[in-house]
């Protein structure tokens, strides 16, 4: 008899490794103080601009099949660089997205490892991206690599249960 436990939790039809506390809008329209006294719908006002051309995700995919992961990751950094992050944004979003259509168009597990990389070194406290490098690495089966990710996710967020439960399985 074969026997399959999961290690992961699987709540609210979510993924377990979804650990958001936010989405970022793809269409950014944040309230501004101005718009509100002047009586104007900012909302209302980018949703009337709106272009269907296609987001940040959708340059980086289309500048990684033109030229690779440097190409790809070099639009990011312009821009972050012309926009840089704050409440409304958070490119660290971006990146997830942006692997998660990489690994659905069948794989590029170093391009991915690559991305994420670079990901920690743009947000290097932050938990969340530590634990996707880390997820990266465990699906890889590379348990050094998810060991050194997952401890450094843990370290900077304790009490989030699927790092532990990660980390877990990663030593054993």
């Amino acid at each position: 008899m074969s026997l399959n436990v999961s290690v992961f939790s699987w709540d609210l039809g979510a993924a377990p490794w979804d650990v958001r506390d936010r989405v970022q809008p793809e269409l950014l329209a944040p309230p501004r103080a101005e718009s509100y006294f002047a009586g104007r719908d900012s909302a209302l006002e980018a949703v009337e601009r709106y272009s269907t051309s296609p987001g940040l995700v959708g340059r980086m995919l289309r500048a990684f099949e033109q030229g690779g992961v440097a190409a790809a990751l070099a639009l990011l950094d312009r821009q972050r660089a012309e926009r840089p992050e704050g409440l409304w944004n958070a490119y660290e979003y971006e990146i997830w997205q942006f692997v998660a259509q990489l690994e659905a168009r069948g794989g590029h597990d170093a391009e991915v490892l690559r991305i994420l990389e670079h990901g920690t070194r743009l947000h290097p406290d932050s938990w969340r991206a530590w634990f996707w490098l880390g997820l990266s690495h465990f699906q890889q089966e590379d348990w050094p690599g998810a060991v050194a990710s997952l401890k450094r996710a843990a370290e900077l967020n304790p009490s989030e249960p699927l790092v532990r439960r990660l980390l877990a399985a990663s030593m054993k």
